[in-house]
């Protein structure tokens, strides 16, 4: 039986009747009297065949394909008997960094020991097959011994309601910093490989697609069924192949021994050429999922958000606080490396919003109707000085926005994304999730109602929730601000409660705060509009730094 004619009607697209998740082999290989009866007999177990003929043809199709193994010919000009082509493919294979997720099987009519040696003690092949009478059956056997012991992907997953749909989507949603992205022809078959990997021995799947990571990975929830019954619910996070394994290291550092065991537990981590999938499991019913923060910010009152916020520093992430490190640090030179930041690139993005931006001018006129504003990029070099201050180090989630927070029905909350997890400043978790709440989650307001509001944050003591409700504020305005001014309160308290002057304690989250605010700027998901609210967040907080050193 061919190839195409052994599919499994639940691995058919409705669609394009062609089979969605197939074993996919390179075969590289220049005699026809060689690959023509290897094609067939793999062909009839099932696998989808790509030949190539010679090294060029071969690295073509790394380049252009998907493959789950190689077999791979010595030998790929065979009217030149020095030729050693084939070994020169292993080494570009290990050069790409395919060694871990595409084995090799070396097939060949021209074994010598320095040849077995170079391939399975350098190259690390799977396999050395020599072309003697009956090799067919010792290939295929390798094939599927490969496949079986080291491949380890479930091919016939079955995805519930039309699940594999989304696949596709789920790789256009991961973003490629350094162009150019592989093709969706190299990276939906790699996806598939994931989901294959984390749930080897589940019988079906459901996937649903959550709001991509704003770091450019994509997150997913997935809902599998075992041999006997549905098991618990994950959240799948996917992205580029060395984030991914950079978080995982991070997580095993940094949050695997301090996060309480009834939160977030990393189940698997898996790659292939180009992606990498982290699994999250979370202490939650599968009757009542998790809503990320997004969901529930808009559906809860304050008085719920800040419970649940309350829990989140006061619960969740307490072991990573508890027992912080005080020494000096310039604020600045901190929050440019925690944000993977410089100056120049901030002034850049700056003038992409206010062309006519220079970092010396001591005011910035904010379009379109001209407002003057003091200019904090200014403010920063003339005060520099005043940024460097003994301040507390500690692990810090490192990009606490909504996205990365999971909240379930009763408020508990639960993290992923782990990947700018480490040691940084305290408040870096606090004015993140402060300037993801301000520009992000509260909706689009005018400049005249954002004033109010900053003027508002600005004026309330540190431990005030509030009072905000004697200003004149709109409904979401008015929650927004009772959330950050409750936020404001948490981190007085880390602070404070560790003998820290009062002055000083505002002082080093106002700047810690402009850094955070200044960032703004440089997001691609933020509008123009709220960046430009953003400078003037920057002016109002330069302005109150004076007022607490007695400038003004």
């Amino acid at each position: 039986m061919g190839a195409f004619s052994r599919k499994h009607a639940h691995m058919v697209s409705r669609d394009m009747n062609e089979v969605t998740h197939q074993k996919s082999l390179l075969l590289v290989e220049d005699q026809e009297q060689f690959y023509a009866p290897i094609s067939r007999w793999l062909a009839e177990e099932g696998y989808q065949v790509t030949l190539a003929s010679s090294l060029t043809d071969a690295q073509t199709c790394l380049e252009t394909g998907h493959y789950h193994l190689a077999i791979v010919d010595i030998r790929l000009q065979d009217d030149d008997p020095p030729n050693q082509e084939g070994m020169k493919l292993l080494e570009e294979i290990e050069r790409r960094g395919l060694n871990g997720v595409m084995p090799c099987v070396v097939l060949t009519a021209y074994a010598n020991v320095q040849n077995i040696l170079t391939a399975t003690q350098v190259r690390h092949v799977a396999r050395f097959i020599e072309k003697n009478p009956g090799y067919g059956a010792e290939l295929l056997t390798a094939v599927r011994t490969q496949f079986t012991e080291t491949i380890g992907i479930n091919f016939d997953l079955i995805y519930d309601l039309d699940a594999e749909q989304l696949i596709p989507q789920i790789a256009a949603d991961i973003n490629w910093e350094t162009p150019p992205k592989p093709a969706a022809a190299v990276l939906v078959p790699q996806v598939y490989d994931l989901f294959g990997r984390l749930f080897a021995k589940a019988r079906r799947l459901f996937v649903a697609k959550l709001k991509p990571g704003l770091t450019g990975a994509a997150v997913v929830f997935a809902q599998p069924t075992w041999t006997f019954g549905m098991g618990p619910a994950y959240v799948v996070k996917i992205g580029r192949r060395e984030k991914a394994r950079l978080e995982g290291q991070r997580y095993n550092d940094f949050v695997k021994p301090y996060l309480p065991p009834d939160t977030t537990t990393q189940v698997d981590v898996t790659f292939t050429q180009h992606l990498g999938a982290l699994q999250y499991r979370f202490a939650e019913s599968d009757f009542r999922p998790l809503k990320e923060f997004d969901e529930f910010y808009e559906t809860r009152s304050a008085k719920e958000i800040i419970t649940s916020l309350q829990n989140l520093f006061q619960t969740t992430g307490r072991y990573w606080y508890d027992r912080p490190e005080r020494r000096f640090a310039d604020l600045t030179q901190l929050y440019y490396a925690a944000f993977q930041l410089d100056e120049a690139k901030l002034h850049g993005r700056i003038r992409e919003i206010i062309p006519d931006f220079t970092p010396e001018q001591p005011f910035l006129t904010l379009p379109p109707d001209n407002t003057q504003i003091d200019n904090p990029i200014a403010w920063l070099t003339q005060h520099h000085g005043e940024c460097v201050m003994a301040v507390y180090h500690c692990i810090t989630h490192g990009d606490l926005t909504g996205r990365n927070i999971m909240v379930s029905e009763q408020g508990r909350c639960w993290l992923i994304d782990f990947y700018r997890t480490h040691e940084s400043h305290i408040l870096r978790d606090f004015v993140i999730l402060e300037t993801d709440i301000k520009y992000r989650l509260l909706p689009a307001i005018d400049d005249a109602t954002f004033t109010r509001l900053e003027q508002t944050l600005l004026a309330a003591a540190p431990t005030e929730t509030e009072g905000v409700t004697a200003v004149t504020l709109p409904p979401t305005v008015h929650k927004a601000a009772q959330i950050l001014l409750a936020l404001h309160a948490i981190a007085y308290d880390f602070l404070r409660g560790r003998s820290r002057d009062r002055q000083d304690t505002r002082q080093e989250y106002l700047i810690s705060l402009l850094m955070a605010t200044l960032n703004v700027a440089r997001l691609r998901h933020i509008p123009a509009s709220r960046k430009l609210q953003a400078m003037r967040s920057a002016s109002y907080i330069c302005a109150e730094l004076d007022k607490l050193a007695g400038r003004i």
